[in-house]
C-alpha cells in the first residue's frame, strides 16, 4: 500500500504552502499508529476502521526554531509555529476535511 498526495496548495505564497498526503489506513497500520489504552478501546477502533480516514498536512515552514542538546545529550526542541505557518496548516486542515 502506498500514500497518495496532492501538491495543489504547495505554492500558496511563492514557494510556501503545503501538500496533502493520504496514507493507507487498514486495520494493521491503524493499530500501529494509535495509542494503546485497553482491549475495549482497541476493539472499538478496529470495528470503526472502515469509517476512518487519515491525512497529513505537510507544510513548508517559514518560521524558525532550534534544537540543542541538554547536559545528558538529549535533544531539546525550541520551536513555535509562526502565525504565517499556522495559516497554511489550518488552510490544509480545512481542505483535508472537506467532503
Amino acid at each position: 500500500m502506498q500514500s497518495a498526495y496532492s501538491d495543489q496548495f504547495a505554492h500558496l505564497d511563492g514557494n510556501y504552502g503545503y501538500k496533502l498526503e493520504v496514507p493507507p489506513a487498514h486495520p494493521g497500520l491503524l493499530g500501529l499508529a494509535t495509542s494503546w489504552y485497553s482491549a475495549r478501546e482497541y476493539r472499538d477502533l478496529i470495528t470503526n476502521a472502515p469509517n476512518i480516514g487519515t491525512f497529513i498536512v505537510l507544510s513548508r515552514d517559514k518560521g524558525e526554531g532550534k534544537i540543542t542538546l541538554d547536559r545528558y545529550g538529549e535533544p531539546v526542541i525550541d520551536y513555535v509555529v509562526s502565525v504565517y505557518d499556522r495559516h497554511h496548516i489550518l488552510h490544509g486542515l480545512r481542505q483535508a476535511t472537506r467532503a
